[in-house]
């Protein structure tokens, strides 16, 4: 925003397109039409569809209206399950269907799209804390008594053994309206690869 406050953007995109800057020297003409590249090139006009956009004011518990978001989010899973049911009907008279595989954002976002009770703020901030900690992982009980969030030396850390077996939200998402898997409901967050490995195990 022109006074740098924080604003909420969601918005989608295909997980198929033009490829990345680092072309793949092996491609030829006959092969070049059957690529299935990611979908980093290219303007972000032609790319990105936009969704939704909130201010922090409308979004922030202590500010605005705490319901705002959570009522944005429940037109928007509305739309795609639409979508994925009914498809949609483009300008030159053909009908594309919109299947969602992923949410994805930071932890921040995360946190509130998904209502999760156990999230990075979770973490002992020393040894020697006497608070119990509610966890830090929204798939697994990392963090909790008897399961160190930090090995990552052990070929089998205590962790493993809790991950699907305790659901992080604090009430039902409005995103698991949309399909995805009953028995590992968190794995349609899309996970933070740049906070969680390069700025977190990464850094070990």
């Amino acid at each position: 925003s022109k006074k740098k406050n924080a604003i909420m953007i969601l918005s989608a995109h295909s997980c198929l397109g033009k490829g990345c800057a680092v072309e793949n020297r092996r491609a030829t003409l006959k092969t070049d039409f059957a690529k299935q590249d990611v979908n980093i090139v290219g303007n972000t006009w032609t790319t990105r569809w936009l969704l939704g956009v909130l201010p922090k004011g409308y979004y922030d518990a202590k500010k605005g209206d705490t319901d705002a978001y959570d009522r944005m989010t429940e037109a928007l899973v509305d739309d795609m399950n639409e979508i994925l049911a009914n498809g949609c009907m483009s300008a030159t008279g053909e009908k594309f269907w919109l299947a969602v595989i992923s949410v994805i954002g930071d932890w921040p976002f995360h946190q509130k799209t998904f209502h999760l009770t156990r999230t990075f703020g979770s973490v002992a901030k020393r040894p020697s804390s006497q608070t119990a900690s509610k966890g830090i992982c929204m798939h697994c009980l990392a963090d909790q008594s008897g399961y160190p969030w930090e090995d990552f030396e052990s070929a089998n850390p205590n962790w493993r053994s809790t991950v699907g077996v305790s659901p992080p939200f604090g009430r039902d998402p409005i995103f698991l309206q949309l399909p995805h898997d009953p028995e590992m409901p968190t794995s349609i967050m899309g996970m933070d690869l740049f906070h969680g490995f390069h700025l977190g195990a990464g850094k070990v």
